[in-house]
């Protein structure tokens, strides 16, 4: 500390500038505190040791497909966000991530403030919101395998009430929420489904649009409490991720060698895009609205096409009918039985891959006037990097 700080001698417990730039150049805002007679070598939290720097955002998820591009987003616009960490968990996705689009992925993948939390733990998330004003919510388990319906429930429903209430507690100004297209309700055969699209109850919604679906009413009911929130409904999202988990399973499966298709069409955006989505829609006066982000909306044939292609492999060219579907279920189920690996083709993802459905961005896009990344070129571009960089293809 400089000597004969002002503002820390008169009680105020504030730093001045000329401290925060002389202990920055030293340390690097580590948040090591050294040195009489505040400075007495404990580690103090960094909020704490600079109050003018504290982290005003937050992520959660920041780990997943969505989350680390959405880290690379704000970064690269000069923000030094604060990220949830689960215990055990890996950055190395993350790392890679800023490697393939970052200007200078070191630097700033060094602005992020990794702090171990969890959704689950309500007592983590009121800790890591301490000084945070915005949270980005993007922490969710996407599954089709009933065996994780429960644990799903817990992350996508429990876990978002966790933030609520956590953000009510502290004060938090506003909440962007990551929800998902499949909590709006079909809107029938050839036609396109908006924001107005109300959501049917019924067996045939998956567990995990159940718990996407419960979930958002969770941030409902926190802007019925006073907080301010902003939810994007994104589609199918492609970026760089694990292959193991999630929408990328398509590019593992189709690098291994699939010969079928199904008739069926959904949306698809890149994950830099939605980044963007939220970054503007956090940033704007907008508040308690719910958009759809969707750059295309495609045939699986076509998009399992471009992924063949990206990969050097055959198109697939069988066609799979509902009995063709049902026998591919059992089939992979028994499989998954005797590797102990959750099946990549289920009863869920099996109706959902012979509907079609389509989106309309039109409200988000009127606001934004977003420009996407057409889907053709992302998919070559995803490709192109798997090939190049066997980390992900692990």
């Amino acid at each position: 500390m400089v000597a004969g700080c002002a503002g820390w001698q008169s009680g105020q417990r504030r730093i001045c500038a000329a401290c925060i730039f002389h202990r920055s150049l030293i340390k690097g805002l580590t948040g090591q505190i050294q040195g009489p007679p505040f400075f007495l070598g404990h580690k103090y939290p960094r909020a704490l040791a600079y109050p003018y720097l504290w982290p005003m955002i937050l992520v959660t998820g920041g780990t997943g497909l969505a989350g680390s591009h959405l880290l690379l987003e704000l970064t690269s616009q000069g923000k030094r966000p604060r990220a949830l960490l689960r215990k055990g968990s890996s950055t190395d996705f993350v790392k890679h991530v800023f490697r393939a689009y970052a200007g200078d992925p070191g630097r700033q993948f060094a602005m992020i403030e990794w702090v171990e939390g969890d959704v689950l733990d309500i007592f983590s998330l009121e800790d890591a919101m301490e000084g945070v004003k915005q949270v980005y919510h993007n922490a969710a388990l996407v599954s089709f395998d009933r065996s994780k319906k429960d644990q799903m429930y817990r992350i996508n429903i429990d876990g978002t009430a966790n933030v609520v209430n956590a953000a009510l507690e502290k004060g938090v100004g506003k909440i962007c929420h990551l929800s998902s297209i499949a909590t709006l309700g079909s809107a029938g055969k050839d036609s396109i489904s908006d924001e107005s699209t109300a959501w049917v109850t019924s067996r045939r919604n998956s567990h995990y649009a159940i718990s996407k679906y419960n979930g958002e009413r969770e941030i409902w009911r926190g802007t019925a409490e006073g907080l301010d929130a902003v939810v994007i409904l994104p589609s199918v999202i492609l970026g760089l991720a694990d292959l193991n988990n999630g929408s990328m399973q398509i590019f593992k499966t189709i690098l291994k060698g699939l010969p079928f298709y199904t008739s069926g069409m959904v949306g698809y955006v890149d994950a830099r895009d939605i980044a963007k989505a939220q970054v503007f829609l956090m940033e704007s006066g907008l508040r308690n609205e719910r958009y759809i982000v969707s750059a295309e909306n495609l045939p699986y044939r076509e998009v399992l096409g471009m992924v063949a292609d990206g990969f050097g492999k055959k198109r697939p060219c069988i066609r799979v009918n509902r009995t063709l579907a049902l026998l591919a279920v059992y089939f992979f189920r028994t499989r998954s039985f005797f590797s102990g690996k959750p099946p990549i083709f289920t009863r869920e993802t099996a109706r959902t891959a012979l509907k079609s459905y389509q989106y309309s961005s039109e409200k988000f896009n009127a606001i934004s006037g977003m420009e996407y990344h057409r889907i053709s070129d992302t998919i070559a571009g995803i490709c192109k990097l798997y090939l190049e960089n066997d980390f992900f293809r692990k």
